[in-house]
């Protein structure tokens, strides 16, 4: 998803409004990205999750390899919103 800038096509007006839809773009654009904790921001790609959380597209870091348990664990966590736990093993 990208936000575009405020007055472009398709982004929120560039001045106050009431327009729901233009309120709700700038709360997004202004959402922190959970992998950078930076704003999502203007013209720049995120996704937004399943429990309305930001991620950024471009600007995280690159990803370590699959194996690495601290990438699956900080990952899962993000994209689970809870504890992790590999199979087999109980809390």
């Amino acid at each position: 998803m990208k936000v575009f800038a405020p007055g472009s096509g398709g982004g929120p007006c560039n001045y106050p409004c009431g327009h729901l839809d233009c309120h709700t773009l700038i709360q997004m654009a202004a959402g922190l990205c959970v992998c950078c904790n930076q704003p999502a921001g203007y013209e720049t790609e995120f996704i937004v999750m399943h429990d309305g959380r930001l991620l950024h597209l471009n600007n995280c870091p690159p990803p370590l390899p699959a194996n690495d348990p601290i990438t699956r664990t900080f990952w899962q966590k993000i994209f689970r919103g809870g504890s992790v736990e590999q199979k087999g093993e109980s809390k």
